[in-house]
């Protein structure tokens, strides 16, 4: 019994780890389905030895807010559904019920409420506990109503997501410009990540249909490897901080208001080099910093 509290207590601080990483740190230390595998194991631990520690993951949901946004703590806790990948055991949870099974979407849980026929508040989840207020961002979003015909109070409970789907509708436009940002996956190779495909066929479609793009975090390493096969390289440790820039280029628009040195935040693991850069003739280098 000492032997299997031990091995819970340390897949439960690994799980732990891996989720302040992914949802705080903007970063991936192991993949969903090892996450799955671990999670998995450590449920059928807690059921054999009948213990379940007061910070398993398997009792404590969501991520720990951290940002500048307003915080508000939900009416009621936002527990989390659980999973199966056996069909038996699927069939047995519905039992004589009818079911309707559709693709999972993994978005941003958000928690609407109506008062009077108007949206007063939108919070996302949070920890299940404590979530942000994102009342702004919410009504601008096309498919979520600011009014409703109903007048009582009422709570909706759902997920915001942006289907390909809506690519595809604005695939034959042009547009003046585009902002393509990142995504917590920095320290996996380019071709390992499961939406690789996606992201560049958006690439690609850029260089025709977008007269200036700006690649932020990640996609800015990506756009570098896809369009210039520039690599990145793993840094001994993260860099984290505020930083001092040096503009080459202050001719330029984009630094247009700017000073001749300018502050900017940096928070990765990875790096790509300025000898890549100046290398490749299509490329110019338009602002350094000798701190980072």
């Amino acid at each position: 019994m000492i032997d299997k509290r031990k091995l819970m207590e340390e897949k439960v601080a690994f799980l732990n780890k891996a989720a302040r990483v992914y949802y705080q740190e903007s970063n991936e230390i192991i993949s969903n389905q090892e996450y799955d595998r671990l999670y998995d194991e450590l449920e059928a631990l807690e059921k054999e030895t009948g213990i379940v520690l007061a910070n398993s993951p398997t009792v404590n949901v969501g991520y720990q807010v951290v940002s500048s946004l307003p915080k508000e703590r939900h009416p009621s806790p936002m527990l989390s559904l659980d999973k199966t990948k056996d069909i038996d055991a699927l069939s047995q949870w519905l039992g004589d019920r009818e079911g309707i099974l559709s693709w999972k979407l993994d978005g941003l849980t958000i928690v609407l409420t109506y008062e009077d026929g108007k949206l007063t508040k939108a919070v996302t989840r949070g920890d299940g506990i404590i979530g942000e207020v994102i009342t702004n961002n919410a009504r601008v979003f096309d498919n979520i109503p600011v009014t409703i015909p109903y007048k009582d109070r009422v709570v909706v409970r759902g997920e915001a997501v942006i289907s390909y789907r809506d690519f595809e509708k604005m695939r034959d436009e042009k547009f003046d410009g585009m902002i393509i940002t990142g995504a917590p996956v920095e320290q996996l190779d380019f071709e390992d990540v499961n939406y690789w495909n996606e992201i560049t066929g958006i690439f690609a479609w850029a260089r025709n249909h977008v007269t200036s793009t700006i690649y932020i975090c990640w996609a800015a390493q990506a756009g570098l490897y896809y369009h210039y096969g520039i690599p990145k390289y793993p840094l001994s440790k993260k860099m984290f901080g505020v930083f001092r820039q040096h503009t080459l280029c202050p001719h330029l628009p984009i630094f247009r208001g700017f000073d001749d040195v300018f502050y900017m935040p940096h928070s990765r693991h990875t790096e790509v080099r300025k000898e890549d850069i100046l290398a490749n003739p299509e490329l110019t280098l338009i602002a350094e910093s000798p701190e980072n």
